[in-house]
C-alpha cells in the first residue's frame, strides 16, 4: 500500500481494507509510547504478523505523522486561546482608560509646567491596571506577544487620547522616556 500525500496519513488510506484500518486506529490508540510489540501483545496476534501489517500499512510513519498534527493543533489552540484572552484584555483595558479619562481632563486644566508629572501619574497608573490584566506568562502557556498587544485597538485609541491631551513638549518627553525604556540593557544592567 502506498501513502497518499493528499490524504492525511492517519486516515484510511486508497486500497486499505476497513479490518486494516481498524487495527491501524488500534494502534495510534496505545498513545505517543506505542509499540508494535504491545500491539502484538494487546491485540493477540504474533508480533511477526503485526510487523508485517505495519510495514505493509506504514503504521509508524502514519503514527508519526498523526503526533505531528496533534502538536501543531494544540499550538494553535494555545494561540487561539492567547488570542481570546488578549480580545478579553483589551476590554478591561479600554474601561480602564475610560475610567481614567476624569483624570486626562483634569490634568488638561492644570498649567502647561505640571501636565508632564501628571501625565506620568496617569501612566502609571494606566502601566498598574496593564499589569493587572496582562500577568506574567505561564510555563505552559504560549505567551502574550507585545506585538499583539501594541496591536490592538485599545492601544491605537490610547495613542490618539495622548496625541490630543498632549502638548509638543511633553509629547517629545515621553517620545525620549519612551526610546529609553526600550533601549536594551547588556548583562549586568549596563547600557549598550
Amino acid at each position: 500500500m502506498q501513502i497518499d500525500r493528499n490524504i492525511p496519513a492517519w486516515l484510511r488510506q486508497p486500497g486499505e481494507t476497513v479490518r486494516e484500518f481498524e487495527r491501524f486506529k488500534q494502534y495510534l490508540a496505545l498513545g505517543a509510547a506505542r509499540t508494535l510489540y504491545q500491539f502484538a501483545h494487546d491485540s493477540g496476534l504474533s508480533y511477526g504478523h503485526v510487523r508485517n501489517m505495519a510495514a505493509a500499512g506504514h503504521w509508524t510513519e502514519r503514527a508519526h505523522a498523526y503526533e505531528q498534527h496533534m502538536v501543531e493543533m494544540e499550538r494553535i489552540g494555545s494561540r487561539v486561546a492567547n488570542r481570546r484572552a488578549l480580545l478579553a484584555t483589551d476590554e478591561g483595558l479600554r474601561r480602564a482608560a475610560d475610567a481614567l479619562q476624569p483624570a486626562i481632563d483634569q490634568v488638561e486644566e492644570m498649567p502647561v509646567k505640571d501636565q508632564m508629572g501628571a501625565y506620568v501619574a496617569v501612566s502609571r497608573e494606566i502601566r498598574e491596571r496593564a499589569r493587572l490584566l496582562y500577568p506574567p506568562p505561564q510555563e505552559s502557556a504560549e505567551p502574550a506577544s507585545l506585538a499583539d498587544a501594541i496591536g490592538s485597538e485599545f492601544w491605537a485609541q490610547l495613542c490618539e487620547v495622548l496625541d490630543q491631551v498632549l502638548d509638543d513638549e511633553a509629547r517629545m518627553k515621553l517620545a525620549r522616556l519612551l526610546e529609553e525604556r526600550a533601549r536594551p540593557m547588556l548583562p549586568g544592567g549596563d547600557e549598550p
